[in-house]
Order: C-alpha cells, then structure tokens, then sequence
C-alpha cells in the first residue's frame, strides 16, 4: 500500500518484507501461508532507509560496496508495522499462492515497472 509518506510494511499478515538475499527470501516465504494468497518480498536499501530515519534493532549482515552500501537485518524486524519511504525500497517481487512469481521495480514513487 503505497501513500505519500512511503510504503507501510506490512500491509498484513499475508505479507512479507525482507532486506536479506533474495533466494533466503523466497524459502522463508514459502514456509508461510499467505492470508490473502500472495505474499509480497520487499528488498530495502536500509542504508538508505537509516539516513531517511527508519529505526532498526538488530543487524543481519553488512554490505559495503562502491555502488551499494547497504546493511540487512533480521527479518523479524518486518513482524512489525513500520513505515518505509518508497525510494528506499529496491525492488518487490510477489509469490502467489500458485508458487507463480512477478517481479517489480519501483522505478518512481507511486509507480512500478513490471
């Protein structure tokens, strides 16, 4: 659910949202059943989060790279409602109930590419 201010994560108990790899996400995804038959992975530059004031308890990893600095934490963190800014998500992808996957990039805010 997208509104001005940024992204509330997450929306509800059928979703997910994540910062750590993707292929760490998609297993710890399919160990969950999805209320409303999909479940949403965000993938956050939570560097970029922290600097636009998005608190975080526990370090996951640390990345830090020439063209991606970035840290990931727990994904326990996401049990929670917390409000992201939408520049700071990389990209989304969704999992159906079906096991089929889509995958999106926010391009802009209040917009995605497919």
């Amino acid at each position: 659910m997208l509104k001005q201010s940024g992204l509330d994560i997450p929306p509800n108990r059928g979703y997910i949202s994540t910062t750590t790899s993707y292929d760490d996400a998609l297993a710890l995804a399919q160990q969950e059943k999805p209320a409303n038959g999909q479940i949403w992975i965000y993938v956050i530059n939570t560097k970029l989060a922290h600097d636009l004031g998005v608190e975080f308890k526990s370090v996951d990893k640390t990345f830090d790279t020439a063209h991606y600095p970035y840290k990931t934490y727990s994904e326990n963190e996401w049990t929670v409602n917390a409000k992201i800014p939408s520049k700071a998500i990389t990209y989304y992808r969704t999992i159906k109930s079906n096991n089929k996957m889509s995958h999106g990039v926010f391009d802009n805010f209040g917009r995605s590419g497919w």
